[in-house]
């Protein structure tokens, strides 16, 4: 059944509004042509465990209490200061925003893993799934593989429990890169960058405890990193690279 409609205005407000309705969508349409989106499937946020505050639990009468590690040896019950899930979440969400500023994404999705393992120099609960699964999962215009990663460069360190314990002071010799590659579907380079950080470290250390920037990387006299001293060693990485041409 055909409905005949007559339209009340006069030719003229009718084509002004015939305009201004075709100008948005028109707007509509360029903005959804160049709106793109992007998905972090990796972040490898690597710091030695030498370096991070190693804790050492105590029973009720003040001694150390023991536990059974994977081969059911008794071990002392020591962790390392933990990172929250809420704190994983923060890095990455501060990543994600950068890479919307720095290449216009309209949305950076996560690939956070569904359990908590564990890996000795790798903070546990960043996205960590491959370049294939990511694919599959995400129908995206880029995929973005990142990683943070503080290298020791001293030869077999010992925990910071260990130094503690004996009351000894030791230097940290380490080296700090922040790096991320940006893939398309067809696994072909968007974009790659890389910066590492000496200069801006002493802005954090300096003041408070001995350090020297050497050719090879950077040296505190210091125990250990705690984590929120992570935290901002990693801001500092990332206001670098998202300025890096």
């Amino acid at each position: 059944m055909k409905i005949n409609y007559q339209s009340n205005l006069n030719p003229k407000a009718y084509n002004i509004i015939n305009k201004f309705v075709f100008s948005i969508v028109i707007c509509f349409t360029i903005t959804n042509a160049w709106s793109q989106s992007a998905v972090l499937y990796n972040f490898d946020f690597r710091v030695p465990d030498a370096y991070r505050h190693e804790i050492q639990e105590y029973d009720q009468k003040g001694k150390k209490k023991y536990k059974k590690d994977y081969y059911g040896k008794m071990v002392l019950d020591k962790y390392l200061e933990p990172i929250s899930v809420e704190e994983v979440h923060s890095i990455c969400e501060s990543a994600a925003e950068m890479f919307k500023r720095k290449y216009g994404y309209t949305d950076v999705k996560m690939m956070y893993p569904t359990g908590s393992g564990s890996t000795t120099g790798k903070v546990s609960n960043f996205p960590n799934k491959g370049f294939k699964k990511a694919v599959k999962k995400n129908t995206v215009d880029a995929y973005i593989t990142m990683e943070f990663r503080i290298e020791n460069r001293v030869f077999a360190p010992q925990t910071s429990l260990y130094y503690e314990e004996k009351g000894m002071e030791r230097t940290m010799f380490m080296n700090i890169t922040l790096s991320y590659t940006i893939f398309n579907a067809q696994e072909n380079i968007i974009d790659q960058k890389e910066i590492s950080l000496k200069d801006e470290l002493d802005q954090l250390f300096s003041e408070n405890y001995n350090s020297e920037i050497v050719e090879k990387g950077y040296k505190l006299r210091k125990l250990y990193l705690t984590k929120e001293e992570l935290f901002s060693i990693y801001e500092l990485a990332e206001q670098k690279i998202e300025v890096l041409e």
